[in-house]
């Protein structure tokens, strides 16, 4: 019985299973298959090295989340500490009470306190 590694689909393949073995695929011995298989159990990944070869391999960072923009971060510190229902009750109290503007006037002062903290960079 003989097993095969295919780069290109990243699978393997047991000639006594499978009749249609890829051409590309790289012959391994059952130690090899057994060390891959563990090394996919734990979380690494296989990789071929610049012969076609199959190795396992630590997996490769994340990329690192990019700054938030101006824009995230007012929108975080405004939803801090008014959330859009207390802002929708703001608006809606306003809205139905105009003599009692005190919770949106509130609300809009934060905001300004808000742009004021976290203005927008030039250029855009």
């Amino acid at each position: 019985m003989k097993r095969y590694y295919d780069p290109e689909s990243g699978g393997f393949f047991i000639s006594t299973i499978h009749n249609d073995i890829p051409k590309q695929a790289v012959l391994i011995t059952l130690e090899e298959h057994t060390a891959l298989l563990e090394a996919l159990s734990q979380g690494k990944q296989i990789k071929v090295d610049e012969n076609g070869y199959p190795i396992a391999v630590n997996p490769s960072s994340p990329p690192e989340s990019p700054e938030p923009t101006y824009d995230e971060l007012r929108q975080a510190a405004i939803l801090e500490k008014w959330p859009m229902p207390s802002q929708l009750e703001a608006l809606t109290e306003a809205a139905e009470s105009p003599e009692r503007p005190e919770k949106l006037n509130a609300l809009l002062a934060y905001v300004q306190e808000i742009k004021a903290k976290y203005p927008k960079p030039e250029g855009e």
